[in-house]
């Protein structure tokens, strides 16, 4: 997942206690309303979606659009499935995964920024 990073915010998963995974390819895509987008094998991805009428309504949009997915587990208020990782983009826009935005800034820009975060700082404190 670690090749979306520049894309879309790609986090760890954190274990029981809040602390970041020891497994370095334990990361996933962040989306709207606790989506998450991970890597399933080497040529496929998982959704997971943590409520039901959400993921009904997302596979509908999906299905519409052509997009194949196959069941991997459902539960009471979860279910996830698997698809292609060709189809990621599309997937995403419809999940609303987050998307990282890059700015160009000038040397200026990055100045202004530095000296107004180092106020913000020293007011903090």
């Amino acid at each position: 997942m670690l090749k979306y990073k520049d894309t879309y915010f790609v986090v760890k998963q954190k274990d029981s206690t809040g602390k970041p995974s020891i497994n370095k390819d334990d990361n996933y895509i962040r989306c709207k309303r606790g989506v998450q987008i991970y890597r399933y094998n080497s040529s496929t991805l998982a959704i997971q979606f943590n409520t039901n009428g959400y993921a009904k309504n997302r596979l509908k949009e999906l299905s519409d659009i052509g997009i194949q997915f196959t069941s991997l587990q459902r539960g009471d208020d979860e279910q996830t499935y698997t698809f292609s990782e060709s189809d990621l983009s599309e997937v995403a826009d419809i999940v609303k995964a987050k998307k990282r935005i890059k700015r160009d800034l000038t040397d200026e820009q990055r100045n202004v920024l530095r000296e107004r975060m180092k106020s913000l700082s020293k007011n903090n404190k």
